[in-house]
């Protein structure tokens, strides 16, 4: 069991015990050929639109920005909000704020330990192996029209 693993098990524990509240932030990273940017994490080698956790004492946009550079090796510089959603899964009271942002084709550089692959897919070619709430703000991506609700 790699460590990744390990510690999202010993985080959903924490979780269920707590129940913490926690914001995040995801964005969807357009480009000229009208694909997005997924992630592949390495806990559980689904793919993802690029975010995570917004520490203390930071702005979600600068969260948004950290993220995506973390995970991608991309600098963007002004993501726009497209909506929130709420998300009580894993025993969390989970808040997500998502982004969305336009970049040209790239060179994308993962970190080897939290993502094992990155790259564009067009909106009607998805990874079968994507978590449901990414797939679901994609499909809305592509039907232009947030929902807001429940991640």
């Amino acid at each position: 069991m790699n460590i990744y693993r390990f510690a999202k098990k010993v985080l959903r524990l924490y979780y269920r015990l707590t129940k913490p509240l926690t914001v995040g932030v995801r964005i969807i990273l357009g480009n000229e050929s009208n694909q997005v940017l997924l992630v592949k994490h390495a806990d559980d080698g689904k793919y993802y639109i690029p975010g995570g956790g917004v520490r203390k004492s930071e702005s979600l946009k600068d969260a948004c920005i950290r993220e995506v550079s973390e995970e991608c090796g991309i600098h963007i510089s002004d993501p726009r909000v497209v909506c929130a959603y709420s998300n009580f899964q894993e025993y969390k009271n989970d808040h997500i704020v998502l982004f969305y942002a336009e970049i040209p084709d790239t060179d994308i550089k993962t970190d080897s330990r939290e993502i094992t692959d990155a790259g564009f897919y067009s909106v009607d070619q998805l990874p079968e192996n994507m978590s449901n709430g990414s797939r679901r703000r994609i499909d809305e991506f592509s039907e232009s029209g947030f929902t807001c609700g429940l991640w």
